[in-house]
C-alpha cells in the first residue's frame, strides 16, 4: 500500500523560499555611491543562477564591461550553484539568518572551487540528470526520464522554476518514481524478536524500496551551546557529501523505520556506538553502508569512547524529530528531482573528518587505512593496490558541473541509448588484484553522481581478467611452483588479455546472444573517447573486423606506438621493439607521423573466432620487478598488438580531439579552461581556438598534486590563445588571467610570484613583479 502524500506538506515544500538580500562585491562596483543591495525570495527547491536575470537588471548601471561570469559567495564561501537553494541554506546558517545575506560577484569565476554555469541550460542538464539519477534508484533504470517528449520534458522544467506543484504532478505521475510505499518494513533486532515473538524470523519477501538520499554533515564545536556562535563554514572540505541510496526491505510483522535508523544506516560513521543497535541489526548494515571501526568493537557502553554527537537534522528548513516515520519524511521533503536532501549538524571533539575536494594524493590517504585492515593480502599487493587505485581516482577527478570522468561516460551512453533507442552497456575491466578490495574501498572514492548508480544496474558489467604466474627470473620457472603460492606468485598480463578474458569469462557470449557485433575499447581518462557512429557505419559496411585510431603525433608523444605495414599486414610498432640505434628515428614526426590512441572497435564475433583457435599471439612485452627480494618477470601483452591477426584490420586517422588523455597536471588545466565547454557529458573544444593544435602547458614540481595544482590558481586563466606555457618555481596566479603566446613563468628560489587578478601576459618571460 502507498503512503499517502500530505498534500499540505507538499505544498509548503513547493511555496517555500528563503529572504536573499544580495550585495553586488566591491570589486564589481564601478560607480559611486555603491548601489543598494537588492532584496528577493529565492525558492527552496531553486537554483542561485535562476535568479541572475533579475539580480543583474538590479546592478546593470554599476557592472564592469565585459564578459559575466556570475557566481554568490557566503562569509566567503563559493556557492555551490547546482545545490538548491534551501538546501544551501539549511546546511550554512547554522542559526537561520533572515534575511540571508548573500555577495554576488560578476567577475572572477573560482573554477578551482566551482564547476562552470553558463546560466539556465547548466542547470537544467544538471536537474534531469539528477532526475535521471533518482530513477535509477527507484526503479532500476532511467527509462521514463530519458523517453519523456520534448514537450514534457520543457513542461517539467517550467513547472520547477515557476513553482507549480500541480503541472508538476500532472508530468511527473507518468514517471512512477514515487510514492514509496509506507509496508516497506524493515527487520527489528534479533533480541526484539525473540522477546516478543515465539515464532521463528521469516526472511522477508517483497521488492525492495530505495529512496534516493543526499547527505550534507556539517561538524560544528563540541562545547558549543548556541548554533548562533558555530564558526561559519570556510571551505567545502569540512562539509562530507555522501550520496547514498537507502534500501529498505518489505518483510511480514516489522517496524516502521524512524529517521533516526535511517541516518545510523546511512552514517554509522556519525554515531557513536553508544547510541547504535547491536552490529548483527541488519538496520545499520544495509549494502550502501561504509564499514567502520565501531562495527568491530565492544558495543558495551562502559568501552565506548563517544566520539560524535548529531546536535540536529534538517530538512526542508525543518528541524526534525529523530522518531518521525522515514517514509513519511522521503515522500513529502523530498526535493522535484526525487532526491531527498538531509543536512546533518553533528559535534565532534577533534575537527570533523575532511571531505577531500575530488584528487587523488588526497583519497589515498584513507585508501591506505582501509586496505591496511586487508589481512588477506600481502605489503605487496596493497602497494599494488594503491597504485592501481591511484591511477584509477583520474577517472573521478571532478571535470565541469560537479561531474567526474565516469560520470561523463555514463551520461554519455545514456545520450546515446536515448538516441538510438539502443541498449549499449558498460564493462570495466578489473584484475584479480583488485576487484574485492576496489568494490570494498569505493565508498571511500569521491562522488560518482550517475557512475555509482550504474554499478548497480545491469548496464555495468564487471570484466575479470586472468592471472598468470610471475616467472622467476634466474630460473626462469613460475614462482608457485617455488613455494609462492599466495597472490604475490601471481600477476596480470596487461590489457592485451581483454581478448581472452571476455572469452573466458562468459561476457562474450552474453553480449553476441544480445545482438552486440563491435566492442569500443578505450582508456576511461582519455576524454575525447566517445563513441562516434560514423566510425562504427564506416566498419559495419566495409566489414573491417579491428580498427585502431590513430592521431597525428607531436613531439608530445614521440614514444607512442605507431601503426606499419609488415608481412602483408597492419601491425603495431611499439617503442619497446625498436632497437636502440633507431630510437631517435622512430621518434621522427616526420618518418612515423601517427601514433596509436588506444581507442580500438574490434568485432565480437572474430574475437571469438581467434580466441576458440588460440590464434592471438600477440607479441610479449616483458616487464621486470623485484618482490619480497626476488627477480621476477611479468610477461604480458598489449590489446593494439592484436590488429594484426583481424581480417580487414585498418587504423584510421582522426583528429586530434578523440585523444584528450588525463594523467597529469597540465592535462587538468587543459580540461577545466576556456579551451573546452562541456555539452551533454561531451567535452567540446572552444571554436574561437584557431590552432589546431593545443598549447603546450609544462608545470613544474610544485604543480604535481592536484591538490597543490588547484590550490595555486584562484581560477584557470584562459588559454584559448596560448601557444606554450612554462612554469617553475612558487608560482601562484590570481583569478581571470588571460595567457596568449610563449609565456614563461619562473619564480626565484625563496621567492613567493603572484600573478595578480586580471593580468594579460602575451609573449613574455617573467622572473619577477618587475616583468608583469
Amino acid at each position: 500500500m502507498a503512503a499517502p502524500r500530505d498534500e499540505e506538506a507538499a505544498r509548503r515544500v513547493w511555496g517555500g523560499a528563503v529572504p536573499l538580500q544580495v550585495h553586488l562585491h566591491d570589486a564589481d562596483v564601478t560607480t559611486l555611491p555603491p548601489p543598494p543591495p537588492f532584496l528577493t525570495l529565492g525558492p527552496r527547491i531553486g537554483y542561485l543562477p535562476l535568479l541572475v536575470p533579475i539580480i543583474k537588471a538590479h546592478f546593470s548601471s554599476t557592472l564592469p564591461p565585459g564578459i559575466d561570469t556570475v557566481w554568490f559567495e557566503y562569509k566567503g564561501l563559493p556557492l555551490k550553484w547546482y545545490v538548491p537553494i534551501g538546501v544551501l541554506y539549511d546546511l550554512l546558517c547554522a542559526d537561520p539568518e533572515r534575511p540571508w545575506n548573500l555577495t554576488v560577484h560578476f567577475r572572477g569565476y573560482p573554477a578551482e572551487i566551482l564547476t562552470p554555469c553558463d546560466g539556465e541550460d547548466n542547470v537544467k542538464w544538471s536537474y534531469m540528470n539528477s532526475l535521471k539519477e533518482a530513477a535509477f534508484i527507484i526503479t532500476g533504470n532511467s527509462k521514463n526520464v530519458m523517453n519523456m517528449s520534448q514537450a514534457d520534458q520543457v513542461a517539467l522544467w517550467q513547472s520547477v522554476m515557476k513553482g507549480n506543484l500541480d503541472g508538476y504532478t500532472n508530468i511527473s505521475t507518468r514517471l512512477k518514481l514515487g510514492p514509496f510505499e509506507e509496508d516497506c518494513l524493515v527487520r527489528t533486532s534479533s533480541v526484539e524478536h525473540q522477546q516478543g515473538s515465539d515464532e521463528p524470523e521469516s526472511p522477508g519477501s517483497g521488492k525492495p524500496c530505495k529512496v534516493p538520499v543526499r547527505l550534507y554533515v556539517r561538524g560544528v564545536q563540541e562545547d558549543l551551546h548556541d548554533l548562533e556562535e558555530s564558526v561559519p563554514v570556510r571551505d567545502w572540505e569540512s562539509i562530507s557529501y555522501m550520496n547514498r541510496p537507502f534500501e529498505i526491505l518489505k518483510e511480514e510483522g516489522r517496524s516502521y523505520i524512524t529517521l533516526e535508523r535511517a541516518l545510523k544506516t546511512l552514517i554509522p560513521e556519525w554515531f557513536s556506538s553508544k547510541t547504535s543497535g547491536s552490529p548483527d541489526d541488519p538496520d545499520i548494515t544495509p549494502r550502501s553502508c561504509q564499514k567502520v571501526e565501531s562495527a568491530s568493537a565492544s558495543w558495551q557502553e562502559a568501552d565506548v569512547d563517544k566520539s560524535c554527537e548529531v546536535k540536529l537534522v534538517r530538512v526542508q528548513g525543518i528541524e526534525l524529530d529523530l522518531d518521525i516515520p522515514f517514509l513519511w519524511v522521503a515522500n513529502n521533503l523530498k526535493n522535484p528531482e526525487c532526491y531527498l536532501h538531509i543536512c546533518v549538524y553533528v559535534s565532534t571533539r577533534k575537527q570533523q573528518p575532511k571531505a577531500t575536494r575530488t584528487m587523488a594524493n588526497e583519497k589515498l590517504t584513507k585508501l591506505r587505512e582501509a586496505v591496511a585492515c586487508l589481512t588477506q593480502i600481502s605489503d605487496n599487493e596493497k602497494s599494488g593496490f594503491l597504485s592501481l587505485v591511484a591511477r584509477y581516482l583520474r577517472s573521478v577527478i571532478e571535470v565541469r558541473n560537479g561531474f567526474t570522468f565516469l560520470d561523463l561516460i555514463v551520461i554519455q551512453i545514456e545520450s546515446l541509448n536515448k538516441k538510438y533507442g539502443s541498449n549499449v552497456p558498460l564493462l570495466l575491466m578489473n584484475s584479480f588484484n583488485t576487484h574485492e578490495d576496489t568494490l570494498k574501498a569505493k565508498s571511500y572514492l569521491p562522488n560518482l553522481h550517475l557512475s555509482m548508480c550504474y554499478l548497480h544496474q545491469n548496464n555495468l558489467i564487471q570484466l575479470m581478467q586472468s592471472q598468470y604466474p610471475r616467472v622467476v627470473a634466474d630460473e626462469f620457472l613460475p614462482w608457485p611452483t617455488k613455494g609462492k603460492t599466495c597472490k604475490d606468485g601471481w600477476y596480470p598480463p596487461g590489457h592485451g588479455d581483454i581478448f581472452p578474458s571476455l572469452m573466458n569469462s562468459g561476457k562474450l557470449d552474453l553480449l553476441l546472444s544480445q545482438g552486440k557485433e563491435y566492442v569500443f575499447i578505450a582508456n576511461s581518462d582519455n576524454l575525447g573517447a566517445i563513441v562516434d557512429m560514423k566510425i562504427l557505419n564506416h566498419l559495419i559496411h566495409k566489414q573491417n573486423e579491428y580498427c585502431m585510431e590513430v592521431t597525428p603525433k607531436t613531439l608530445a608523444d614521440v614514444k607512442g606506438g605507431t601503426l606499419i605495414s609488415y608481412e602483408e599486414r597492419v601491425q603495431l610498432l611499439e617503442i619497446a621493439q625498436v632497437p636502440d640505434e633507431h630510437v631517435n628515428e622512430f621518434k621522427s614526426i616526420e618518418k612515423f607521423k601517427i601514433f596509436n590512441t588506444n581507442n580500438l572497435w574490434v568485432n565480437l564475433k572474430a574475437i571469438k573466432r581467434l580466441v576458440e583457435a588460440d590464434a592471438l599471439k600477440m607479441e610479449i612485452i616483458p616487464n621486470p620487478k623485484e618482490v619480497d627480494g626476488v627477480k621476477v618477470l611479468q610477461l604480458e601483452t598489449a590489446a593494439g598488438a592484436a590488429i594484426r591477426f583481424f581480417d580487414h584490420a585498418i587504423g584510421i586517422n582522426v583528429p586530434r580531439s578523440r585523444f584528450l588523455p588525463v594523467k597529469a597536471t597540465s592535462d587538468l588545466q587543459l580540461v577545466q579552461s576556456d579551451l573546452y565547454t562541456l555539452v551533454d557529458g561531451f567535452v567540446t573544444r572552444n571554436p574561437a581556438r584557431t590552432n589546431p593544435s593545443n598549447p603546450s602547458i609544462e608545470l613544474g614540481p610544485e604543480f604535481k598534486k592536484v591538490g597543490c595544482f588547484l590550490g595555486r590558481f584562484k581560477s584557470i586563466p584562459s588559454i584559448v590563445e596560448l601557444d606554450s606555457l612554462k612554469v617553475s618555481g612558487d608560482v601562484w596566479f590570481g583569478s581571470s588571467i588571460t595567457l596568449k603566446g610563449k609565456v614563461t613563468i619562473t619564480a626565484k628560489p625563496g621567492v613567493k610570484l603572484e600573478i595578480p587578478d586580471g593580468a594579460v601576459i602575451e609573449n613574455k618571460d617573467i622572473n619577477g613583479p618587475e616583468d608583469l
